[in-house]
């Protein structure tokens, strides 16, 4: 059961800062609608967010795994995507971020990936202490 309310509230949590991410970074930029932001957004993160998922539900409810928690969902995002880069400089095809020439930088791309990732995480971890609190005063 507590698996059960973690994977979902990590995918809450993915929710909520796609969609602050996109509201804010579509409003900055002028970058065309919530929506869009948010589908381009989504497509890099849910499958990212599937990776952290061993740890988010290994992770239970113990304290010393917030660390631990903390660590992954920050770093792998950005991980991620140089490993993707990699490989597709590997196989003969330029990164997706240097391939028109207007395109965002690497550095762009990796400090993009991080916030989403620590936001995801933050929102994830005040959720956990939020159902620990209410579980604790339900008793």
């Amino acid at each position: 059961m507590i698996a059960i309310r973690n994977t979902g509230l990590w995918f809450l949590a993915l929710l909520l800062s796609v969609s602050l991410f996109s509201s804010i970074y579509g409003r900055l930029y002028g970058l065309g609608s919530f929506i869009f932001v948010f589908r381009i957004t989504m497509i890099f993160a849910l499958p990212v967010a599937c990776l952290c998922l061993p740890v988010v539900i290994a992770m239970r409810d113990r304290k010393e795994g917030t660390r631990i928690i903390v660590a992954a969902g920050s770093l792998i995002g950005p991980v991620c995507l140089v490993l993707w880069g990699v490989l597709r400089e590997a196989r003969g095809v330029q990164a997706a971020w240097s391939s028109d020439g207007i395109g965002f930088s690497i550095i762009t791309v990796l400090i993009l990936a991080s916030i989403v990732g620590c936001l995801t995480t933050i929102f994830y971890i005040i959720a956990l202490k939020l159902f620990r609190g209410l579980s604790a005063s339900s008793k």
